[in-house]
């Protein structure tokens, strides 16, 4: 059981963390909190992520609100309780949802939530737990990705010649990529991607996301 609480607790760290490089408001107490105070929390509740669910909105913009589902069960997501919390985020006008199961996400549960994604105003993002109790982000072989405002991807289209409507010259972020989906990013957002150099000191590229 400590082993598996200490699991939940990097799983929530690392969820905390995206939350914050997503733009969300983020507690400094939640960032910072140490295992010892996460067990005298949660020790001993066989329902603890039950207990970790989290809400909250964009530093900028507090109608751009976000709710993390943890699901309790041992069992793989299915799609009924994806579609549940969707139902959920609509009817209390929540915009986002993040849901973490502790199996592998089936491909039935994927489809579900590219459908959701593309016709309607709510965005379903499905992580497993193990996928997050190390935060990809941190190792020293991904190098940095922002994403373009839509003022600089303007300028950068139009500095390379790049059609806007057609930036097939730009290489691609695949949908599956790691990096991409911790940050929430979407199709058509332009990534500038900064890596380090021993030669260049810094060598920056720009990937679109498909």
């Amino acid at each position: 059981m400590n082993e598996e609480l200490s699991n939940v607790f990097r799983v929530q760290r690392t969820v905390f963390e995206m939350l914050r490089d997503r733009g969300f408001k983020v507690r400094e107490e939640d960032l910072t909190m140490d295992f010892a105070t996460f067990k005298d929390h949660h020790a001993g509740n066989p329902q603890v992520r039950d207990a970790l669910t989290i809400e909250t909105h964009m530093e900028n913009d507090p109608e751009d609100n976000i709710r993390v589902i943890f699901d309790n069960s041992e069992k793989r997501l299915t799609v009924k309780m994806a579609e549940t919390a969707v139902k959920n985020n609509i009817s209390t006008g929540t915009r986002r949802c993040i849901m973490i199961g502790r199996q592998a996400i089936s491909p039935a549960v994927e489809q579900f939530a590219e459908k959701v994604n593309l016709t309607s105003d709510t965005r379903l993002d499905l992580f497993c737990e193990e996928e997050l109790i190390v935060n990809i982000t941190k190792h020293v072989l991904v190098p940095l990705h922002i994403r373009l405002t839509d003022e600089q991807k303007k300028e950068l289209f139009k500095r390379y010649r790049i059609d806007i409507n057609n930036a097939t010259a730009l290489p691609r972020l695949l949908k599956k990529d790691p990096v991409r989906r911790y940050y929430g990013f979407e199709k058509g957002d332009v990534i500038k991607i900064v890596r380090s150099s021993e030669t260049a000191g810094r060598y920056i590229s720009y990937r679109i996301v498909v």
